[in-house]
Order: structure tokens, then C-alpha cells, then sequence
């Protein structure tokens, strides 16, 4: 048995086969699934998960070096001209996650770009840009616009002309796919989303034509979890070069400043909740989550 120190995982060798699905279960009760290529040893095959193919165009990678302004290579909108500028639109923008992504954004991203913070609230939205502002060293710009996502006539004003639109307003559960639609509509050439909820995913995956048509990169699940904790996974498996049975995640929340209201929403949603699981594509019986309590250690570097 191998251990992954900074993510608290478990990973338990089997048999040798070629290609092979795990299933792994969260203390937030929630179950994904990721389809390890063993062919690929110094690449992972990234997909949105809870079933294989969710994404609606595949994207592969090196393992190690992947981050968050990547997105702005899917955008056909981003050119190395000088006065050229990549406009990002960040719906939720004010909230934990959407911060975060916006600052990684400013920080990161080589070519000069525009973040749009989207959020109800001016208040927030000033505090956050007078913020990121202060921390701005570059020539990227940042601005807030007040929206409410769910006025599709507002939203479609806000988005057009956007390289990238980014989704970080959850909790997704009831949500529809609706601000992909309009990014389809608008023809809107990258959208990225932390979706976790499998009716969504769904009804994301449904409009996959739609977004052929429109030419539309649509990067669905691509939050901490299932997302990412996957994507960890694959390099982990990779890195152990062994056959992997499964693999166990412990989350803890830390780096934000704490988990806030939302994500508490979501973990309270989730538990007591019907689990859908996939093992090889298929549907297996559903499990309830928060039936298994368990303690946890930690592993974390002193």
C-alpha cells in the first residue's frame, strides 16, 4: 500500500489490466469514477466524471504540469499580439471559489487579459476588486458587473464577446446547465464549470451537439471535487507505475480562509442522499452516504 501525504488518499494494488475504472467514495459522501490509461504513464486523460465520456471534448495532458490558465489556450480568441486582450468572465465571482480563481488567473496568465467578477452583490463585488487591484502587478485589468445569473437576457448581454466564461456559482443541486446554454447560444468559445451533481452533468453532456456546432469548449466538473481530486488520482496511479484497485480520498478544507457557507450547504445536502455509481460505464446499485462513519487521520506536514 502507497500513500499520498498532502491528500490523505489510499491507493491498493490488483491484477494487471491495460485500462480499468475506480470507484472512490468522500467523506462528503458523494462517489466518482475515473478511467485510468496504464498505455500513458507520463500522461493522464482528463474527463469530467461520474461517468466516462462526460466532458464534452476530451483533453489530455503531461501530468505535471497543468493550472488553471490553460483555459485560455481552448479560447480561439487568444492571440500574441500585444494589444490584444483574453476577457474571462468569473459568474460567482465574489465568492470563495471564484476569488480564488480570479487571483490564480491574475497571477498566472501570460497573455494580457480582462477578469469580469459576476456576483449580486456591489458591495462585495468592490471589496473583492479593490483586492485583487492591490495585489495587480501586471497590465490584466479587473472589474466587477452586478448580474443575476438566472436573468438569461441580462446574462447574455454580460457574456457576449467573452473568451471564457467560468460557472462558480454552486451549489449546483436543481441548477440547470442554463449559462452553458447561453454560452452556446453566444457562441462563447470556452466554458468552464465545478458542477458535482449528476442530473446536471447530464444535462450538460445533452447539449453536446449544440455545443459541436457553436465551437464551444465545455469543461464540466472541473471543481475540487470530483474534478480535480480525479486528476490527482490518474498522476498519483501514474507515479506508482503498479496496477490500482482503488483509491481512497480523505478531504480536509484549508487555504481559503475557511469553507464558508456554501460548500457547508453542499455537504449538507449530500448527506442522506442516493449515491450513483459506475464501475466500467455501468450504473451499479446506488448507496446512501453518511451511513459509514469513520475516523480519519490525517497526514499533514508539520
Amino acid at each position: 500500500m502507497a500513500s499520498c501525504r498532502n491528500f490523505g488518499m489510499r491507493f491498493h494494488s490488483a491484477s494487471t489490466r491495460k485500462n480499468f475504472t475506480h470507484v472512490s467514495e468522500s467523506t462528503f459522501g458523494r462517489t466518482y469514477c475515473t478511467t485510468l490509461a496504464r498505455n500513458y504513464p507520463n500522461a493522464c486523460e482528463r474527463r469530467a466524471v461520474y461517468q466516462p465520456r462526460l466532458m464534452l471534448r476530451s483533453v489530455s495532458y503531461p501530468a505535471r504540469k497543468t493550472s488553471i490558465p490553460k483555459v485560455l489556450a481552448l479560447s480561439n480568441k487568444v492571440t500574441s499580439s500585444e494589444d490584444s486582450i483574453t476577457r474571462i468572465i468569473i459568474v460567482g465571482g465574489t465568492g470563495a471559489v471564484g476569488s480564488a480563481v480570479a487571483a490564480h488567473l491574475l497571477s498566472e496568465a501570460t497573455c494580457r487579459i480582462e477578469v469580469v467578477l459576476v456576483g449580486r452583490d456591489k458591495e462585495k463585488g468592490a471589496r473583492r476588486v479593490a483586492e485583487l487591484s492591490a495585489r495587480l502587478q501586471t497590465n490584466h485589468q479587473i472589474c466587477f458587473e452586478p448580474l443575476d445569473w438566472r436573468k438569461k437576457d441580462r446574462l447574455r448581454d454580460v457574456i457576449r464577446g467573452a473568451s471564457v466564461v467560468i460557472h462558480t456559482a454552486g451549489p449546483y443541486l436543481g441548477q440547470q446547465p442554463d449559462i452553458l446554454q447561453e454560452c452556446i447560444r453566444g457562441q462563447i468559445p470556452c466554458y468552464v464549470d465545478l458542477a458535482d451533481p449528476l442530473d446536471y452533468i447530464q444535462a450538460a453532456v445533452a447539449l453536446s451537439p449544440q455545443a459541436e456546432k457553436a465551437n464551444t469548449m465545455a469543461i464540466l466538473a472541473g471543481g475540487a471535487f470530483p474534478g480535480f481530486s480525479n486528476v490527482i488520482a490518474m498522476e498519483c496511479a501514474a507515479r506508482l507505475n503498479a496496477p490500482i484497485r482503488d483509491v481512497s480520498f480523505r478531504y480536509f478544507t484549508a487555504g481559503l480562509g475557511g469553507s464558508g457557507p456554501i460548500n457547508l450547504l453542499i455537504t449538507n445536502q449530500g448527506f442522506g442522499e442516493p449515491v450513483p455509481r459506475f464501475r466500467r460505464g455501468s450504473m451499479q446499485p446506488a448507496m446512501v452516504s453518511g451511513l459509514e462513519p469513520e475516523r480519519v487521520r490525517f497526514y499533514l506536514d508539520s
